[in-house]
């Protein structure tokens, strides 16, 4: 039985989602708060203290040994932090660029010169080396082989090789011919 066709489940998604638009719309629409000023008393602890012999107008946190901010760098740096938005968590990340293929092309350098089935499957002969799949020949690794074709995988990524003289389009369609 499927969840959805379920009224248990049904009810439920439908309270949960009235509980949900309710808590939005009475958080839009209640009053705001309005912020009262502090206390003396706490006031008096978030007030830094300024040392004795301090020079005057001078910053309470560099009397007091701590570091200085550059104020002037905030503001400078405020505009843009503002106007450039944060990223989007559920944005996929930013591709590499492409680059060109390294290194030549298979079929330049591979020549395929025959392919059998044995028991445990397909056996290729490629530059006159008997090659089973995952093994590797001139820097290639064979990926698949079928009976008229190879595949293989370099830094270009996958690439097919064919028997000489043939090409790599697919077999035609049959016809079909009047006859029963």
């Amino acid at each position: 039985m499927s969840l959805l066709q379920n009224r248990w489940v049904v009810g439920g998604l439908g309270v949960g989602a009235i509980a949900v638009v309710s808590f939005n719309l009475y958080r839009q629409l209640r009053p705001q708060r309005v912020k009262r000023p502090p206390s003396p008393a706490a006031a008096a602890l978030t007030t830094p203290t300024v040392k004795p012999g301090a020079k005057p107008g001078a910053s309470p946190v560099a009397a007091s040994g701590g570091a200085q901010l550059d104020y002037g760098h905030f503001t400078t740096k405020l505009a843009d932090w503002v106007a450039t938005p944060p990223p989007d968590p559920f944005s996929p990340p930013a591709l590499p660029p492409a680059e060109a293929p390294q290194g030549p092309a298979a079929a330049a350098v591979l020549k395929l010169q025959g392919t059998w089935r044995q028991t445990g499957g397909f056996v290729a002969v490629i530059n006159r080396q008997a090659v089973t799949e995952k093994e590797v020949v001139d820097g290639f690794t064979v990926q698949q082989i079928e009976a008229d074709r190879v595949f293989v995988s370099s830094l270009r990524g996958v690439e097919e090789i064919t028997f000489p003289g043939t090409s790599v389009a697919p077999p035609p369609r049959r016809v079909a011919t009047g006859g029963r």
